[in-house]
């Protein structure tokens, strides 16, 4: 028999986003841009608010959930998105 363990995550103290800005809870994201992410290359409508930013039930650290569908992303990849606190 065969078990798995699945280790918690790391969380990260104070997350930035792909520009270096730093990410709080109540923050809106933009899609992920991939790990590859260049900032010329990033489509306007990724940078629509996809996620919003909250702390995680643990109380541990961050996560972000979709604002229009059932979507997670973890702190470790906030800095392949955006803030986007704007009416967008």
């Amino acid at each position: 028999m065969v078990k798995a363990y699945i280790r918690g995550g790391q969380w990260i103290k104070n997350p930035v986003d792909a520009l270096g800005n730093e990410i709080k809870a109540g923050d809106t994201l933009t899609w992920d841009f991939h790990d590859n992410f260049k900032p010329d290359e990033v489509k306007e409508w990724m940078r629509r608010k996809i996620f919003i930013v909250q702390e995680h039930s643990s109380g541990k650290g961050l996560c972000a959930k979709g604002i229009d569908k059932d979507l997670y992303l973890h702190d470790f990849r906030f800095k392949y998105c955006e803030i986007n606190n704007n009416s967008k």
